[in-house]
């Protein structure tokens, strides 16, 4: 059985419908961003990474960022397309 991961499963939820997100949901959906001490924390893990210094704990809390950005990502997106319609 393949593998589903988050991102999937975000896909399948915000494209239940062109109704399924009001105007001013995807305005707010619009404005999600990372803070700055969160920007800030992800900026060092990559430095750590592309040094190959990262330990394990820090390699899945990059994924655990990764992997949020990525459904940030596909909400923004269906938010634009709300409102591109």
């Amino acid at each position: 059985m393949p593998t589903v991961s988050e991102a999937d499963i975000l896909s399948e939820v915000v494209n239940l419908g062109d109704d399924a997100l009001t105007p001013d949901a995807a305005r707010a959906i619009l404005g999600w961003k990372f803070s700055d001490k969160a920007t800030g924390r992800m900026r060092d893990l990559v430095l750590k990474a592309n040094a190959g210094d990262l330990n394990d704990e820090e390699s899945m809390e990059l994924d655990r960022y990764r992997r949020v950005g990525l459904l940030v990502d596909i909400a923004r997106a269906k938010a634009a397309s709300t409102l591109a319609e």
